[in-house]
């Protein structure tokens, strides 16, 4: 073997060691099951304000009128060198439990003008529009009766790879949310260059939304623990699982609060299954063009309301 040889050896398994054939092959398979997708996509640390890149970004998207919708998944990848244990016990959710980031929890799906953020007015208004029993029959929005409330990875002398993956894509989730605000107030100060028409209603309104969702994908082994009715301690192999993790909600004023997220958990082996369930359901919210255009007249019709306030004089 020669010395290229030697390094061309070492190169390549360098990068199967550090993951990046994994996020290849995720990427693969969610861009052949339909998704625009693209990798190491930038994005701002809520928190400590450093630049971060989230492993894969799968999206749809579709647009009517003057409304652009995206639903997209933000993926982390990962290689499980020692398992993973998501931690479950029983647990009752609503049946929007899986928007539960997104929504508030204090207003019905159906009184959608009343979320905080564009992203939950529209998400809202599509899943009003949709109906429950529609909902239903797409697999990637429910969530089982048996519900994650925490995972580790077993075996391990040092760093907690699976909180570690949580937080990452919990935040770039957060920054997600916040961008989708601050591209709403960058879409009404556009409009208002043009406050001075006879007629805003006339002119061009333009807005553009994402609908995020976090999902981490594996190599390796899942399972799920916990109690029997004997108060056993129960460990089972899984190819999936769903966690509610903790999530903050930023608003206007009062700064951030508290809520929940569900994060989806799924190894490499199911991964084919889930991206095509993860399209369809995405297909599905796309489809509804009328309540997107609600949408899109209410909020147009919020920032012409504004403009004309501006006008009055005091």
């Amino acid at each position: 073997m020669s010395n290229d040889d030697s390094l061309s050896v070492k190169v390549l398994n360098w990068v199967k060691n550090e993951g990046y054939t994994l996020e290849m092959r995720v990427a693969r398979i969610f861009q052949q099951s339909g998704f625009s997708v693209s990798r190491f996509e930038p994005y701002v640390d809520p928190e400590s304000d450093d630049l971060r890149e989230v492993d894969v970004v799968a999206s749809v998207n579709r647009q009517f009128s003057g409304i652009e919708v995206f639903v997209t998944l933000f993926v982390e990848c990962k290689y499980f060198s020692k398992p993973w244990v998501v931690f479950v016990s029983p647990r009752r959710l609503g049946r929007f439990s899986y928007f539960s980031r997104i929504l508030n929890n204090e207003f019905a799906v159906h009184e959608w003008r009343h979320q905080d953020t564009l992203q939950g007015r529209l998400l809202a208004r599509i899943l009003s529009s949709l109906g429950h029993q529609k909902i239903s029959t797409l697999s990637l929005f429910l969530t089982p009766q048996i519900v994650g409330y925490g995972m580790t990875e077993s075996l391990r002398g040092g760093l907690d790879h699976a909180y570690e993956a949580i937080m990452q894509v919990g935040k770039c989730v957060e920054a997600h949310d916040i961008e989708a605000e601050t591209d709403l107030e960058r879409a009404v100060e556009l409009y208002d260059e043009t406050k001075y028409r006879r007629d805003p209603r006339e002119t061009e309104f333009m807005l553009s939304c994402s609908i995020a969702f976090p999902i981490i994908v594996g190599k390796g082994k899942l399972f799920e623990c916990y109690l029997d009715e004997n108060s056993e301690t129960i460990v089972s192999e899984v190819d999936e699982s769903v966690i509610l993790v903790p999530s903050r909600r930023h608003r206007d004023t009062g700064g951030a609060r508290s809520s929940s997220s569900v994060l989806r958990v799924v190894t490499e082996k199911r991964l084919e299954y889930f991206a095509t369930e993860a399209f369809e359901a995405a297909s599905a919210l796309l489809s509804q063009e009328r309540a997107m255009e609600d949408v899109w007249e209410y909020e147009r019709d919020k920032a012409v309301e504004g403009l004309e306030a501006q006008e009055i004089p005091f």
